[in-house]
């Protein structure tokens, strides 16, 4: 049963999500690097923000510059964090996704109805060691679609392919 407060970790979070006798057989999230690249350019302004602010003369560009570093850190903060609360949750029922820490997405979709599955990762994804998952079903409108900078892309897809065949069946040859 959910508690009304809400669990605290990511792991809490996770198994206060199953259902009885529901048991997990992979965990993975967004890869860290895939943070790093992707907010790059506000590293990029927090370091080039704080230079300015320590080396310029004048207390009115000191004070805009520590303004900027503040904004930027505020931005990766929140990557951060959202990255951290974000999890891909492969069980014997379903594909769970959750993700957030004060607007929380808990979205799934059970096994019966995954229709089709791709496994995409372009170069530069490649360089990085990630990877996306994308899953189909048979309802256009499921927010359900894409599992985004995999920190293991190839074993989730393995995995996936797995559950799919053992709840669909597997095809008898004549």
């Amino acid at each position: 049963m959910q508690r009304l407060v809400g669990a605290s970790t990511i792991d809490e979070i996770i198994y206060d999500r199953l259902l009885p006798n529901e048991k997990i057989f992979m965990v993975d999230g967004p890869a860290t690097i895939a943070l790093v690249v992707r907010k790059f350019p506000w590293v990029v302004v927090l370091a080039l923000s704080l230079l300015l602010a320590i080396g310029l003369p004048g207390t009115g560009l000191k004070l805009t510059m520590f303004v900027v570093a503040i904004l930027a850190s505020g931005v990766l903060l929140k990557a951060a964090v959202q990255f951290h609360y974000t999890r891909y949750v492969v069980t014997g029922t379903r594909m769970i996704y959750l993700s957030g820490v004060i607007n929380r997405s808990h979205q799934w979709i059970p096994w019966a109805k995954v229709t089709d599955m791709s496994y995409i990762q372009g170069w530069t994804e490649r360089i990085q060691n990630i990877g996306r998952v994308r899953i189909e079903s048979a309802n256009e409108a499921s927010p359900f679609k894409e599992m985004k900078d995999l920190s293991h892309p190839g074993t989730m897809m393995r995995v996936l392919v797995y559950m799919v065949s053992e709840r669909q069946g597997k095809v008898k040859t004549p």
